[in-house]
């Protein structure tokens, strides 16, 4: 969030401004990282890192190109001692068979009966029968659908997942006028209260640990970034080369004697 950007609408900065002196009272301490604003401190005994970064996109107009300012995403992580993974995922994309597919490679169970107050989702869990006693705490799910759908768009909702020993939130795309001291406070305190909850219940039978390029992208963001996107298009390049086999091997049947 950049003071240009800020200074040119009076209540947004003073929103900024009074947000900054909230976090210093918490005792958070500000870094900034390769365009973002970064916070780190603790909330309620919980080790924890607020993140605000710029999101942009590039646009074509005949042989020229810029980048378009869309607005802010707020992510929090915060320490919770419960060793597994579970995510809240939007119904439509658990529906595909790729989706599926993946999910099982990586021993990940879908509940798509969560209560009623996730409508619109489905709880992924690597221990499903830990995520459905997570999913009766009735309370624990209206601070998580508060976090999903809270100053966003049906098209890009917030986020809430659990990592080995982590909590994790983000937000949906918003404006330098969202971003206010209260809210913010008020993401951290429910998040804290839903790691509350993950930690009263039984552990998890099945449980993970954190893997090494998790530790290295948070200990060296950078490098952890470029090996996630190595990766992803490594992944990308063998899916293309095995589409452009299956074509030629079409080809070649139909062409065949």
């Amino acid at each position: 969030m950049t003071r240009s950007k800020l200074s040119s609408r009076s209540p947004a900065k003073n929103a900024f401004s009074a947000l900054l002196h909230r976090l210093a009272e918490l005792g958070f301490e500000k870094r900034s990282r390769f365009g973002s604003l970064i916070w780190q401190g603790s909330f309620q005994d919980r080790e924890t890192t607020l993140t605000i970064s710029r999101q942009s996109r590039t646009r074509y107009q005949g042989q020229s190109r810029r980048r378009q300012h869309l607005g802010y995403r707020l992510r929090i992580e915060m320490g919770c001692r419960v060793p597994t993974r579970l995510f809240f995922v939007k119904e439509r994309a658990t529906r595909w068979r790729l989706v599926r597919w993946l999910y099982r490679l990586k021993k990940q169970s879908v509940i798509e009966d969560p209560p009623e107050v996730l409508e619109g989702f489905h709880v992924v869990a690597r221990d499903a029968a830990w995520g459905r006693e997570l999913i009766k705490d009735q309370a624990a799910m209206l601070r998580v659908a508060s976090l999903l759908t809270e100053r966003s768009s049906e098209q890009l909702r917030g986020s809430v997942y659990f990592q080995p020993e982590r909590l994790h939130y983000g937000s949906g795309l918003l404006q330098p006028s969202d971003i206010d001291a209260p809210w913010v406070e008020s993401l951290l305190q429910r998040s804290a209260q839903i790691a509350d909850s993950a930690e009263r219940l039984p552990g998890p039978q099945i449980q993970d640990k954190t893997t090494r390029l998790e530790r290295l992208s948070r200990e060296q963001p950078l490098i952890g970034g470029c090996l996630i996107l190595s990766a992803m298009v490594g992944g990308l390049l063998v899916v293309v080369t095995l589409g452009i086999g299956l074509v030629l091997a079409l080809a070649w049947g139909l062409l065949g004697p």
